[in-house]
């Protein structure tokens, strides 16, 4: 089993033709909650305002609850996991954060319920992987794409991941710059802070289809 407090720091590279998005992404795995901190670093497609480049998603496995959170004006959306796989493209490798936002000791069959093989091994921080192949929707297109996961023993998450198409190619990796294994995490790491405005989107929806009735 996977120890129970983890902390993942990567880098990932998204590519479009000429456009080009760098981030920076920390995430903390503690008593079957995640947390991840994305901070774009690099956008070669357009400018992004001040503050705008950062986010924080807090998820819980339990319950199956997403918070997106923008630090910036303290503002969070809260869905449902099922909600958020289908806004992001849905599928496995269809988006980044669907990826990490798993439980780790539910990856490896995850990943082969979706038709993922493994195809060999490969050490990345010292941990040994075992690297899963699988194809994948493609997010707002009709392609399917060849996702590569590198899975750590035991630890059961990815320190390196590869997406490509027939037609884009290699369009974007996620590769591992540190990791920590059974550190002190507090709680409140998982919580959304005092003073936030959430939005809950599931109830959002429900009073919008409420009102097309009438």
């Amino acid at each position: 089993s996977a120890p129970q407090n983890m902390q993942l720091t990567a880098e990932v590279i998204m590519s479009n033709g000429p456009q080009k998005v760098v981030m920076n992404i920390t995430t903390l795995f503690g008593n079957k909650k995640v947390r991840l901190e994305n901070e774009i670093t690099q956008n070669s497609g357009q400018n992004i305002p001040e503050g705008m480049n950062k986010s924080t998603i807090i998820y819980d496995t339990d319950k199956k609850i997403v918070y997106m959170m923008m630090p910036m004006n303290k503002t969070a959306i809260k869905l449902d996991a099922n909600t958020m796989d289908k806004m992001q493209g849905g599928g496995m490798g269809g988006n980044l954060n669907t990826q990490l936002l798993s439980d780790p000791a539910e990856m490896v069959g995850e990943i082969k319920k979706r038709g993922g093989k493994m195809i060999g091994s490969e050490k990345i921080l010292d941990h040994l992987c075992d690297i899963y192949q699988m194809q994948a929707p493609i997010p707002g297109s009709k392609e399917s794409g060849t996702v590569k996961l590198w899975l750590a023993h035991k630890l059961n998450i990815p320190l390196k991941m590869e997406m490509s198409s027939v037609k884009n190619g290699k369009f974007m990796t996620l590769k591992a710059k540190e990791l920590k294994t059974n550190i002190s995490v507090s709680s409140n790491m998982f919580e959304v802070p005092k003073g936030y405005m959430v939005t809950d989107m599931q109830q959002m929806m429900n009073q919008l289809k409420d009102q097309n009735k009438r």
